[in-house]
């Protein structure tokens, strides 16, 4: 009688031990899903007021240049005709000498001269 108890509580054990493991990975799992969904919609927010935010400092920006070139308050010169590197001094690189040492980096498709600012799209959530 007391084998049939024992052979009992050890099946009874390991059945407890395998229904809890997988109670505990359901429920991380859920709670995975929840995270991943917080994640992605907070990306998606803060994606928005990022550009959102972006574009109010480029309007800003472009108000500014507009203002000053109709009143002629800003130069926009330099003032500088050569700097000081170590004991060297140098030319000032603004010109360049001739068209093969243009650096045409600020007429990539990436550059923020080049770039039109598009109609923003509220958030999204999921």
């Amino acid at each position: 009688r007391i084998q049939k108890f024992m052979k009992g509580y050890i099946v009874h054990k390991r059945t407890f031990e395998t229904l809890s493991k997988l109670k505990l990975t359901q429920n991380f799992e859920y709670f995975g899903q929840i995270r991943h969904k917080l994640y992605v919609n907070s990306q998606i927010k803060i994606r928005y007021y990022y550009l959102k935010w972006k574009k109010r400092i480029a309007m800003k920006k472009r108000a500014s240049i507009r203002s000053a070139t109709k009143n002629k308050k800003l130069k926009m010169t330099h003032k500088f005709n050569s700097f000081r590197k170590g004991a060297v001094v140098y030319k000032n690189p603004s010109i360049p000498a001739s068209p093969a040492k243009l650096n045409l980096n600020s007429t990539q498709k990436g550059s923020i001269g080049s770039r039109k600012m598009t109609n923003l799209e509220s958030p999204t959530i999921r």
